[in-house]
């Protein structure tokens, strides 16, 4: 098996435990999930669908965590320029990621209480000096209006990212990116 379809797995093996993650603290009647497992040989590349987000994710009530923060059109747009500075190429639930961990920073006692304050913390985000020199895409803003409006696909205490992994209280790997409680 090459490393593609193993990376492949192992993401759809996470999403799938988030969406039972997610339903599981929903406050909707709980759906009963039949999980069935069969050998078979690996697809090819070529004959692996796009993967579309199943009905299990999709989450009518939305509770969010991040509904008292006071966030602005310019704490979105920052954001969203920091969201292409640190994962551009990463899928979009790795994008949304990295916007849930500055939001989870400004709601966490240790950080700052601001969406500016949290990106432009000294030391905290390498790329924060290049905020202004780039133009995010569509889906940079996109990952963060999701982050800000639906349930959060992160824990609350999820406030580090990188490559290598900040600590060893490791929530996810996705993409380029381990993220990690406090």
């Amino acid at each position: 098996m090459n490393r593609d379809n193993t990376l492949r797995i192992m993401f759809c093996a996470l999403l799938l435990v988030l969406g039972v993650i997610i339903l599981a603290r929903s406050e909707a009647p709980q759906a009963q999930v039949t999980v069935k497992f069969e050998t078979t040989a690996l697809p090819t590349v070529s004959e692996i669908p796009e993967i579309e987000t199943p009905e299990l994710l999709q989450v009518t009530e939305a509770v969010n965590r991040y509904s008292d923060l006071s966030v602005t059109e310019a704490d979105i747009e920052t954001m969203a320029r920091l969201v292409y500075l640190e994962a551009r190429g990463e899928s979009f639930a790795g994008q949304r990621m990295v916007a849930e961990v500055v939001l989870n920073r400004a709601l966490h006692e240790a950080f700052p209480d601001t969406v500016q304050s949290v990106i432009f913390q000294s030391g905290q985000f390498s790329p924060a000096g290049l905020i202004y020199t780039t133009e995010p895409e569509d889906e940079q803003y996109e990952a963060v209006r999701t982050a800000l409006a639906e349930t959060p696909i992160t824990d609350a205490d999820v406030v580090f990212f990188s490559r290598a992994g900040f600590n060893s209280d490791i929530f996810a790997s996705v993409g380029n990116h381990v993220f990690c409680r406090y």
